[in-house]
Formats: structure tokens, C-alpha cells, sequence
């Protein structure tokens, strides 16, 4: 969006719900440090975001998170929500796990494998992305990184961890 945004004059107005009654407890971290960084990425540009929000079907601090994410409220605070999401996941205990220095195959076959299993039907999408997380880890995570799989009712969730940093939010 920021792509499009830059090549037009604007005004340039974009809708976008990254939060809805619907999201799981796994998907909304992300949800709202995308919330934040939207304002980031679309600082000094004439553009209006708009995100409608499902007031009457979400939890206080869901909204309570959305008044501190978006930049015409009162309570305006975006960087402790980010602070506060960008955590790592809860790993579950029947998650399975592969650390890669190098080599990148043999995880290409873990995560195909994994994702076989469970009848996902775009495997090869989830292996690249996984292969580029992992590819980031060792090369700018510390030389490694850890991969964590696991599935929840309707989702396949995965986690790269790694002892890199990001100074640079966006």
C-alpha cells in the first residue's frame, strides 16, 4: 500500500481491518502491532486510513488498544502496544521444533512435511515462507534460528526465533 500511496498525488484513502470479532488470541498480536505500524508507514503522506472496528463484538482492551493505535484519538500511544505484542508466542508443548545454522533442505523437508500431514493445501507457500525467516536468522539473527510448528483449530502456526533485534520497526 505504501508503494501505491507513493505513487499518487493523493489524497489517497485506504480501509483496511486487520481486527475483527473472529481472530484468535495467536492472530491478534499481530493484528495490532500492524495497527501501528500503519502510522509509521504512512507518516507524512496524504493519505487517510480508515479501520472500522466491530465496536459492539470486541473486547474492551481490543478497543481500548485501537484508541492508543490510531493517531486522531485522544489516547494516541502506538510504541507501548507495539512493546507489548511484540513477544513471542506461547510455544506449545506438542509443537515441534528444528534449528537451522545453514543448509536450508533439510528444513524445506521439515515444514513440508509438517504441513503435509495436516492436509495443508499451500504447502510450498508456507515452506518459502519459512525458508526466507530462517534465511534471515542465520544471516542476520546470530547464524541461527529456531523453527516451531504447531496447529490450532482452523490454523497452522509457526514461529522463527533467533537472537536478532530490529532497530527499525518498519
Amino acid at each position: 500500500l505504501r508503494a501505491f500511496a507513493d505513487k499518487h498525488e493523493g489524497p489517497v484513502r485506504i480501509v483496511g481491518e486487520p481486527v475483527w470479532p473472529g481472530r484468535t488470541a495467536t492472530e491478534y498480536p499481530a493484528c495490532a502491532q500492524h495497527e501501528v505500524m500503519v502510522n509509521y508507514a504512512f507518516a507524512g503522506l496524504n493519505a487517510t486510513v480508515l479501520c472500522p472496528y466491530d465496536a459492539d463484538n470486541l473486547p474492551r482492551e481490543i478497543l481500548d488498544d485501537a484508541l492508543r493505535t490510531h493517531d486522531n484519538t485522544t489516547k494516541y500511544a502506538p510504541d507501548p502496544v507495539a512493546e507489548k505484542y511484540n513477544q513471542p508466542l506461547e510455544v506449545p508443548p506438542e509443537a515441534i521444533t528444528h534449528t537451522t545454522h545453514a543448509g536450508f533442505p533439510p528444513i524445506r523437508r521439515f515444514v513440508s512435511t509438517f504441513a503435509s500431514r495436516l492436509g495443508l493445501e499451500r504447502v510450498d507457500d508456507m515452506v518459502l515462507a519459512v525458508d526466507e525467516l530462517t534465511a534471515n536468522s542465520v544471516r542476520h539473527g546470530g547464524g541461527a534460528g529456531t523453527v516451531y510448528l504447531w496447529s490450532e483449530p482452523d490454523a497452522v502456526v509457526c514461529q522463527v526465533e533467533d537472537r536478532g533485534h530490529l532497530t527499525n520497526p518498519l
